[in-house]
């Protein structure tokens, strides 16, 4: 599973998580005495290696929203449309909208 970098970046701080590049290696997100790391190789969890799966259901990114976001791109919409487009799907949900 392909997560766009500007979907995790979205849902890590909408989540709480602080974010931190770490030179030529990647990014890190860190809250509450937990930490995710995400370089070319993949994703780590507390340091063990885990697939994007496990991040995605950690942040609650359904696959829907992946598909959305990457559709979207393919489309050159820029991150913060994607982003908007994916929270008008997520509230037209909550008032009951079937979209």
């Amino acid at each position: 599973m392909h997560i766009s970098f500007k979907l995790l970046e979205q849902r890590f701080a909408v989540n709480g998580w602080r974010q931190y590049h770490l030179f030529h290696r990647g990014t890190k997100w860190t809250k509450d005495g937990q930490e995710v790391i995400m370089t070319v190789k993949g994703f780590t969890l507390n340091g063990t290696p885990v697939d994007g799966d496990v991040i995605a259901e950690m942040l609650h990114i359904s696959e829907r929203d992946i598909n959305l976001d990457q559709e979207l791109a393919r489309r050159h919409y820029t991150a913060p449309c994607r982003q908007a487009f994916i929270e008008g799907v997520h509230w037209a949900e909550k008032q009951g909208t079937v979209i």
